[in-house]
């Protein structure tokens, strides 16, 4: 495991993977057997996002609000999990 701040990479003799600290998302998978690139390059000039976690929902909930045993939480656009930071724990 190698980390630089914003990005974690985990490594074995088949892949290496890249994943950002800012929503979990893989940025990287690269398939070395097979040398190629398995992950959406993030083009930006047609979408500039890899694979966003999104989480806990997919898509908007009824005027931006969840409400979760009594309680009510705003809630953006496909959750929140896609702009949180993440730690590697293991």
């Amino acid at each position: 495991m190698k980390q630089d701040g914003t990005l974690f990479t985990l490594e074995n003799d088949e892949l290496l993977v890249t994943v950002a600290r800012r929503g979990a998302e893989l940025t990287r998978i690269y398939d070395k057997k097979a040398d190629r690139e398995v992950l959406w390059c993030a083009e930006p000039s047609v979408w500039n996002r890899h694979a966003p976690v999104l989480f806990p929902f997919v898509g908007k909930v009824a005027g931006g609000r969840y409400t979760y045993r009594g309680q009510e939480y705003k809630m953006t656009s496909h959750g929140f999990a896609r702009d949180m930071e993440f730690e590697l724990v293991d």
